[in-house]
């Protein structure tokens, strides 16, 4: 008797390859995916140190009372209407000298632990 068509135990089979296939792929994308979210907040953030630290650098009355008002050691939340609702900026005074001055802006995802640290100097007035 010659056979036409599939057997059932060939579907079965079929699909159970299929399902081998996909339970070996998804992960592997769902894992992608969270890495690329991570990557491209992780540049998020630097991009929003780095323009946090260029902004500081230019010396303006803004600027002066907000580096002058701290002391070595201390910190202060940085807040720009700029900065993105889930990001956080703080500015830390590392040292002061006699006429020179060197801060850290740290910037980082309130719900996750990305977070990106820039450190940067002044002259004083």
């Amino acid at each position: 008797m010659k056979q036409k068509g599939f057997v059932l135990i060939d579907i079965i089979i079929g699909f159970a390859l299929i399902g081998l296939l996909a339970s070996v792929v998804f992960p592997s994308i769902s894992a992608t995916k969270i890495q690329i979210c991570k990557a491209e907040k992780k540049a998020t953030v630097i991009d929003q140190a780095q323009r946090i630290v260029q902004t500081l650098k230019h010396p303006s009355v803004i600027n002066n009372d907000l580096l002058d008002a701290l002391t070595e050691g201390s910190s202060i939340d940085y807040d720009d209407n700029l900065l993105s609702d889930n990001l956080k900026a703080t500015i830390y005074i590392d040292s002061i000298s006699e006429n020179y001055q060197i801060y850290s802006v740290e910037v980082k995802f309130l719900e996750e632990d990305i977070s990106a640290k820039f450190q940067a100097s002044r002259n004083e007035k």
